[in-house]
């Protein structure tokens, strides 16, 4: 991946599909959270966010030329 991990990348978009799943269920069929469920997705939100923070620090790496370095050990 050029921008950002795999594991970062599935985290986001599974992380975020269940929480957005979560508020299309409340919004369209109104159904209710327990405090549990809303306790988890707060933290599943917190998860998502340290996710892309992780992945911007990654994205400073410049991938391209570690993987030139790593072909012609370089260093």
């Amino acid at each position: 991946m050029r921008v950002v991990p795999l594991s970062v990348a599935y985290g986001l978009w599974t992380g975020s599909g269940t929480f957005l799943t979560a508020i299309l269920g409340v919004v369209v069929f109104h159904e209710t959270l327990t405090i549990g469920q809303i306790f988890g997705l707060v933290l599943l939100v917190i998860g998502v966010v340290a996710l892309n923070w992780s992945g911007e620090a990654e994205e400073e790496l410049d991938y391209e030329q570690l993987q030139i370095d790593e072909k012609f050990d370089i260093r």
